[in-house]
């Protein structure tokens, strides 16, 4: 029969209250003087002023096919969510409305882009710049390029190679050429190509479209 010895035994554990941190994230002073109520590592949690909230969850809003870059909204009636990968800018409202995941923007260079919008006498302007293609405006139903040249809008169907700005987009049958400054698309084939100065044109209907990537008719 064993006998249980327990007058002196050693406690291994004690209780501890911590205060919540409302004082938030803070890293600018010595971690061993820290008050309680500061937090050298806040995950999930949003400091508020009397305690901390635990942070929500997350579903899946629009599958874009994509890593995202970056996140821009324009507001008017409705508020509507733009989502740009590396090369292009996703409508992720209608991809979750159940369109199809094409980029509404294309054959862009950066998705790192700064957006701020503006009322005018002419509306409501989200502006976008990324520092390697041309400022983009968004009029609340399509995006244009600014530039220094007038923009001129080639529509296109029968993609079967996708076109990339800055590229020379050729007529097959005009011969007529000119440098792409912006691609709105409406479809996984179809859209509109922003071009500058046209040289020999005009372009005709249904000839082939070519540059040093892209094909179309």
């Amino acid at each position: 029969m064993l006998n249980r010895v327990s007058q002196g035994r050693e406690r291994v554990t004690r209780e501890a209250a911590f205060p919540a941190p409302v004082k938030g994230w803070v890293q600018s002073g010595n971690v061993a003087t820290a008050g309680r109520d500061q937090a050298e590592v806040l995950d999930n949690f949003f400091p508020t002023a009397q305690s901390a909230r635990l942070r929500g969850g997350s579903t899946q809003y629009a599958d874009i096919g994509d890593s995202v870059v970056r996140l821009m909204v324009y507001s008017a009636d409705d508020d509507t969510l733009f989502a740009a990968t590396a090369d292009g800018i996703y409508d992720a409202d209608r991809i979750n409305g159940g369109g199809a995941a094409f980029a509404d923007v294309a054959g862009l260079g950066s998705g790192d882009w700064s957006a701020a919008q503006m009322a005018t006498a002419g509306g409501l302007f989200m502006v976008a710049v990324n520092g390697v293609d041309h400022m983009q405006y968004y009029n609340g139903s399509t995006f244009y390029p600014v530039s220094t040249v007038a923009v001129v809008n080639l529509g296109y169907d029968a993609l079967t190679s996708a076109f990339s700005v800055g590229e020379t987009v050729t007529g097959g049958t005009s011969g007529a050429t000119a440098t792409v400054l912006g691609i709105v698309q409406t479809s996984a084939t179809t859209g509109t190509l922003r071009l500058g100065t046209v040289t020999g044109g005009p372009y005709q209907d249904n000839e082939a479209l070519t540059s040093a990537g892209g094909a179309a008719t």
